[in-house]
């Protein structure tokens, strides 16, 4: 039985787990859940998945399944998303970087109205279709029909059980679209799951959608998971912002503050895995001790039909408490735009590029904002109104991604930080990539060694060397050592050194002293600084 079930409501899913088992072939469920379990935790034998009998903890159980429990710690402020303005939400919690729950906000989805996110409904509607719950060691997903998934979802008991965490969902279309879809006729209130929820006014601004859909990293995902599933202790990415909203089922959320310590809310002598559970179980528990190092949590208890916000730069964990089906999404806004381009530069060179030249044109007052970041003339004081412990770490802190399932496919475009990668799917980009740069490039040009600036002082130590190294429009990290003949690379100071005669922005420099006014048009490559030649050659990029 489970804790936060009444009576009846165990009594309905029972009856739901029934109409299930009459759909499916349990046996092969079996197989398939078993399956999925290898790949997704490969360091796991299948017993190893109940090592802890979290299911009959008494602690657990009484402490952090409890929904009472769970409710007399709840901090977090409560607002009717019906009741207020998109400039007030941006003035009282964007800028101020404060999360809160919205109420009444998913009053009007077919998600809820319509039961279409129910175990029933989803059964209906998606159960032959294969959705992510997990990646397996060479970062690929792994995938299971949503009817095994609802078999597994009633009868577990693993202590943290496997969660459809689903970036790809508005790709699924119903069973009942196929054919319409393959004659290629308008679909309409059921092509995917996207008709089943609308995103809130507060959050309808979301300014990546100028990079294009197909270049912009992912962003949404549908939910779905049993009790003591959910993702662990993490920060999202690029400075992005989020909003969750719940459909069915509890979420007991943990925040800390921009500015904490990874050590403090992830030591590493206590997290052990990177599963919800294991935190709340082993880490947890130091966060209510007087000796506890780090700032107080806060927490929130999120009942069916509340939408949580998440600012940027805030550490939290998420435990399901029974079944849950949920909707999330990141977003950059007018808000957290200055910040999230800063980070963008950073970690997403290539994506940078390609944003700054759409907003140049559909937005360019937003642009105006990303060359005045660029540059550091940026007045970040509207934009970032919180305590200065939290504001020096949000404007100093780079990060590209984070631990968490919902954003372990940010880092699947092309400009990805592969640092991370298993070697031998490294291996097999690498020669796919050589493959496809020696059939477009033709043969190699000659090339020239030129200086390499050095961080901590004005000179310049030349160096041999070739390669390709991402370097970012605004931060020069990754110079390439050699350039082709016929350009020059012109001296940079370091990044943050006064002065700075030259700002990065989209891959253009821009001359910042009337002393370089007379000089020729420069681009910033992956090589360095160079003039522009009268016939650049094609496999340059600019």
């Amino acid at each position: 039985r489970d804790s936060s079930m009444d009576v009846a409501e165990q009594e309905q899913f029972q009856e739901c787990l029934q109409d299930i088992v009459k759909q499916i072939d349990c046996t092969n469920a079996i197989r398939r859940i078993e399956s999925a379990k290898r790949k997704a935790r490969s360091e796991l034998r299948l017993p190893d998945w109940q090592k802890f009998d979290f299911i009959h903890s008494k602690y657990i159980k009484n402490e952090i399944m409890n929904l009472e429990r769970a409710k007399s710690k709840d901090t977090l402020n409560r607002i009717n998303i019906n009741e207020i303005t998109r400039a007030e939400f941006a003035k009282l919690h964007e800028t101020t970087y404060t999360p809160v729950v919205l109420s009444h906000a998913t009053d009007t989805w077919k998600a809820k109205t319509e039961q279409a996110w129910s175990p029933l409904g989803l059964m209906k509607s998606i159960g032959d279709f294969r959705f992510k719950c997990g990646e397996d060691d060479d970062g690929d997903a792994v995938k299971i029909r949503i009817k095994y998934f609802l078999w597994y979802l009633f009868t577990n008991n693993d202590d943290s059980p496997l969660y459809v965490f689903d970036g790809s969902f508005d790709r699924r279309i119903r069973s009942k679209d196929r054919e319409k879809r393959d004659r290629k006729e308008e679909v309409s209130g059921g092509k995917n799951l996207l008709v089943d929820y609308e995103i809130p006014h507060l959050f309808k601004d979301d300014l990546f959608v100028y990079a294009g859909e197909r270049k912009r990293p992912p962003y949404r995902w549908f939910v779905l998971g049993p009790s003591r599933s959910g993702t662990g202790i993490h920060q999202d990415p690029l400075g992005t912002s989020a909003w969750n909203a719940l459909i069915y089922g509890y979420k007991r959320w943990v925040f800390f503050p921009p500015g904490t310590q990874k050590d403090i809310v992830k030591p590493p002598d206590r997290v052990g895995d990177k599963e919800a559970i294991t935190w709340f179980n082993n880490v947890y528990p130091l966060t209510q001790r007087p000796d506890w190092k780090g700032p107080k949590p806060i927490e929130c208890l999120q009942a069916p039909g509340e939408c949580i916000f998440v600012p940027g730069g805030w550490w939290h964990v998420v435990l399901n408490i029974g079944f849950t089906s949920a909707v999330t999404q990141n977003f950059a806004s007018e808000a957290n735009f200055p910040l999230v381009w800063k980070r963008t530069l950073k970690a997403r060179p290539v994506l940078s590029r390609k944003w700054l030249s759409a907003l140049r044109k559909k937005r360019p007052e937003l642009a105006a904002i990303a060359e005045q970041v660029a540059r550091g003339s940026f007045d970040w004081q509207p934009y970032v109104r919180t305590d200065p412990k939290a504001r020096e770490w949000l404007l100093t802190y780079e990060s590209s991604c984070s631990s968490s399932s919902s954003s372990s496919d940010w880092t699947t475009t092309e400009d990805e930080d592969e640092s991370n990668e298993p070697p031998e799917k490294a291996q097999r980009r690498t020669t796919t990539q050589q493959h496809n740069h020696s059939q477009q490039q033709g043969p190699p040009m000659s090339t020239a060694t030129v200086p390499t600036p050095q961080h901590g002082n004005n000179g310049y130590k030349p160096q041999q060397g070739g390669g390709r190294e991402r370097a970012s429009p605004l931060y020069p990290s990754g110079f390439r050592q050699e350039a082709p003949i016929g350009y020059y690379a012109t001296s940079v100071q370091p990044p943050n050194r006064n002065p700075q005669p030259n700002a990065y922005v989209g891959g253009y420099v821009y001359p910042s002293s009337s002393a370089n006014q007379n000089h020729p048009p420069q681009y910033h490559t992956n090589a360095t600084l160079v003039q522009q030649h009268p016939q650049p050659p094609n496999h340059h990029h600019y």
